[in-house]
């Protein structure tokens, strides 16, 4: 979902409401309603939103019809009756005038059910779709005129930018001001144009007394588009791909939607034109990061409103402020009164701009990631101790291991758990490096990266597993230029130590799927750029590994140890022999595979370390 969004809680009662909110139904009023759509255009409402619940059918259901029924059970089959006790339906959207003519949408779990009048005449259609709650979602809305004889008016439906319902719908020719345009109530904003309707038409229209019962939205709303044509599947997928906290306005010039778009796989030109025929009919944009208290304004810059034009007048009116002060100062004659500050015309003046008033329950809210509130805890630090062995789980591991030959299995089990831990721990590290220099930068100045490696060998490297490498890899990644030096420059600091030290996943207790794994990422890293591994892990240093690794595993590895890793207890010698041979010559195949190229002093300080291993 979105960063920020606004909050329709639906009814203050609920809890959900703020100390500030209204009573009545959560919802957005429009105070610059766009006018209606002339010619052969259409319009388009499009929104990313989350449905918390929808209303109890009991509790919530609607007016019966003038012959005393309930109408149809289900609104598939009769769409166009006033329904009573079919299904749970709330507000969306209504563009109406005083008269009540005009488009009005409901949402409820099995599509949007759009309803227009016009001179008496009313119509009812169901746009089908799976609509699930608590889920965000894309929901654009389009309606087209008719344009005969090569079209009929048409409403559409396309949810997460697909194309999921087509129907036809009478489109409205509303001549006066629309008045009435609220996005998530109708009950007690729309009741005056509900009204007026129910005493100019007849109650047995399928418009009837709907609109007043119906529930409000109960759930979260992000950013709010309404665009002056009904725009093209193309179009609406494009919105949809830009994600829910895309706030621009579609400008061919952006980077953001450009890249946005091209990953989705759209051409640059494709990306281009979409945009292109998006900007100019991009009529109205509500999102609650260009909203501050109550009021929320237009990011559309248009000459009429928005957050631009308010930015201009308040420059404007301080300019001309500071001028009269000035030339008052200096001919004498202006007194302290002349700059007391006019509040309320100055209110009147911002009120002008203000494209949308926040209006009962409804309250703006913004979320945060973890990686940006980590500080409060202590920064990244708080999770080094998921990387500790569990000392506790080992001394029952061991005690269970030396009282039955059947503690195998649950020694393998245990340990097989602790490897997950491990591997779930660093991801989550590295989630909350990734893209946060704060957290890169305190995790960098501590040294945190050499002590995490020390944190893995402190159980002799019994938790390596070969999915931790990827693990580490991504690490290693998400700290950018910290990953190649320490605090001070010191490289034996680095965050890549992490994935090359061959002390740490040569460790005593490693498994021999571990030293596997590791042996083969070296030999790939060697074969792809043997200079950079040549510079990071020199092969003397590989020779010295080697021969550290075989005198580690001949004096150093238990019993006990050998069977927690292999899982046998007759060919513990064999397994401890084959794996070390494996290792060395693994250490050694990469020392070879980094020296062709390199200065001929670094051939004599390997022959030096391999004479003296």
């Amino acid at each position: 979902g979105p960063a920020a969004y606004f909050d329709l809680a639906g009814d203050p009662s609920s809890g959900n409401a703020s100390a500030e909110a209204e009573e009545g139904p959560g919802c957005l009023v429009l105070r610059r309603p766009p006018a209606w759509p002339s010619g052969r255009a259409g319009y388009t409402f499009a929104a990313w939103m989350r449905v918390e619940s929808f209303r109890d059918v009991e509790s919530e259901s609607r007016s019966p019809s003038s012959d005393g029924s309930r109408g149809g059970s289900d609104p598939r089959e009769a769409p166009a009756k006033a329904r009573g006790g079919s299904e749970p339906r709330v507000a969306l959207f209504a563009m109406r005038g005083a008269s009540g003519t005009g488009v009005a949408a409901e949402l409820g779990p099995s599509g949007v059910e759009m309803s227009t009048l016009e001179h008496g005449k009313a119509e009812r259609v169901l746009l089908d779709a799976n609509v699930q709650e608590k889920r965000w979602m894309f929901v654009a809305v389009t309606h087209a005129p008719a344009r005969p004889p090569l079209s009929s008016a048409t409403a559409r439906l396309y949810v997460d930018g697909e194309l999921v319902s087509s129907k036809k719908l009478r489109f409205p020719r509303v001549a006066e001001p629309l008045t009435s345009c609220v996005i998530g109530a109708f009950d007690a904003f729309d009741a005056a144009a509900a009204a007026a309707a129910a005493a100019t038409f007849s109650k047995s229209a399928a418009f009837g007394a709907a609109p007043e019962k119906t529930p409000p939205f109960r759930g979260q709303i992000g950013a709010v588009r309404f665009f002056d044509d009904a725009l093209s599947a193309a179009a609406a997928a494009a919105v949809a791909a830009l994600g829910p906290d895309y706030l621009g306005s579609f400008s061919p010039t952006e980077t953001a939607s450009g890249v946005a778009l091209a990953n989705v796989g759209m051409s640059h030109s494709e990306a281009r034109e979409i945009r292109e025929s998006l900007a100019p009919r991009l009529v109205l944009s509500l999102n609650a990061a260009a909203a501050t208290g109550r009021s929320c304004f237009s990011t559309v810059a248009d000459p009429g409103g928005g957050v631009l034009a308010a930015l201009a007048a308040a420059r404007v009116r301080v300019e001309g402020r500071i001028k009269d002060g000035i030339a008052g100062a200096i001919a004498g004659i202006v007194g302290e009164r002349d700059f007391v500050f006019d509040e309320k015309n100055e209110n009147e003046k911002d009120n002008s701009t203000v494209a949308a008033t926040l209006a009962g329950a409804a309250r703006v809210c913004a979320t945060h990631s973890a990686k940006d509130v980590v500080h409060c805890l202590g920064g990244v630090h708080v999770l080094f101790p998921l990387l500790a062995p569990n000392i506790g789980a080992e001394s029952d591991v061991k005690e269970k291991d030396t009282r039955s030959s059947s503690g195998d299995r649950e020694v393998s089990a245990a340990l097989s758990t602790e490897q997950g831990l491990v591997k779930d721990a660093v991801d989550l590290l590295a989630g909350l490096l990734e893209g946060s220099r704060s957290n890169q930068e305190a995790l960098h100045a501590s040294g945190g990266f050499a002590l995490v490696g020390r944190l893995l060998k402190m159980d002799g490297g019994a938790r390596l597993s070969p999915a931790l490498l990827p693990s580490v890899e991504h690490l290693v990644r998400s700290v950018g230029r910290f990953a190649w030096a320490g605090p001070g420059n010191d490289p034996d600091q680095a965050a890549v130590r992490l994935l090359l030290d061959p002390q740490l996943w040569g460790a005593p207790r490693a498994s021999p799927e571990a030293l596997a794994a590791h042996s083969a990422f070296l030999k790939r890293l060697a074969k792809r750029d043997p200079e950079a591994l040549r510079a990071l892990l020199p092969p003397p240093a590989l020779v010295d590994a080697a021969a550290e690794f075989l005198h580690a595993s001949l004096t150093s590895v238990s019993l006990d140890d050998v069977r927690t890793r292999s899982g046998s207890e007759t060919n513990d010698a064999s397994e401890r022999k084959r794996v070390a041979q494996h290792r060395r010559r693994a250490l050694l195949a990469v020392a070879g595979s980094v020296l062709p190229g390199a200065v001929p002093a670094l051939f004599e300080e390997t022959a030096a370390a391999a004479a003296f291993a």
